[in-house]
């Protein structure tokens, strides 16, 4: 395969949309198709592979053991938190891993923060449901501009903030110095209890929030996982 008027190859980002593109053409099932992108994200950047999981089994853990989703709502924050950061596969690898942004140019930035909607854009080529969709598109949006959506509630609870709890919880573990407790984590901690504070959330995000962080204390132990590699709401409840 060629671009079109060049005799180069094409780039290796090219190379993975087509990889998504005839996984997605598979007549396999939903399992099958994430089980494999998971498998293109291990080959390509398995530092992102590594947080995925991570943040993965987080979710599940808060959603199953503190928050007590119900297991149809648990399935497709199971999907969303293991699939989140999937667009950094159409992201050059050399975009990924950079001690600062300065070491990259304004299109390089922009590129680098369209991981979400590619994220959104793999989620949606591989047949997911479009709640799954959406949740995948907000799991970094502030608060304010995501609640409106009810049907992405579960018994109170905005499942994309969750997952989006568990990123920066998981980031906090990965990256100590970027991200601890003086960093994103109580930013979005505070932001949290802010919105409870204003009777937007209910109170027992503070008491969730408060138990997870007692729990896992300032260093976020790597949840055991199942053979197969994931954690899924089936295996999880």
């Amino acid at each position: 395969m060629m671009f079109e008027n060049s005799p180069q190859l094409v780039s290796r980002v090219d190379l993975n949309r087509v990889s998504i593109r005839n996984l997605a053409l598979e007549n396999v099932s939903l399992t099958a198709k994430r089980d494999g992108a998971l498998r293109f994200m291990e080959q390509y950047d398995p530092p992102t592979a590594r947080h995925q999981r991570l943040v993965n089994g987080m979710t599940i853990y808060l959603g199953r053991n503190i928050l007590h989703i119900n297991p149809p709502d648990l399935k497709d924050l199971d999907d969303t938190s293991a699939l989140h950061d999937m667009g950094k596969f159409f992201v050059p690898i050399s975009y990924l891993h950079v001690a600062s942004y300065t070491s990259l140019t304004p299109a390089q930035i922009a590129e680098r923060k369209r991981h979400i909607e590619y994220s959104a854009e793999i989620v949606e080529q591989l047949g997911f449901p479009a709640r799954v969709v959406r949740m995948v598109r907000f799991h970094e949006a502030q608060f304010d501009k995501i609640k409106g959506h009810k049907d992405l509630y579960s018994k109170g609870f905005f499942l994309p903030s969750l997952l989006r709890v568990a990123d920066i919880l998981a980031a906090s573990h990965e990256h100590p110095m970027k991200y601890g407790k003086e960093g994103g984590t109580s930013s979005v901690l505070s932001e949290l209890f802010e919105k409870i504070s204003q009777g937007e959330i209910q109170d027992g995000w503070r008491e969730s929030i408060t138990d997870l962080l007692n729990e896992f204390g300032s260093h976020l132990p790597i949840i055991p996982q199942p053979q197969r590699g994931f954690v899924t709401a089936e295996s999880s409840i």
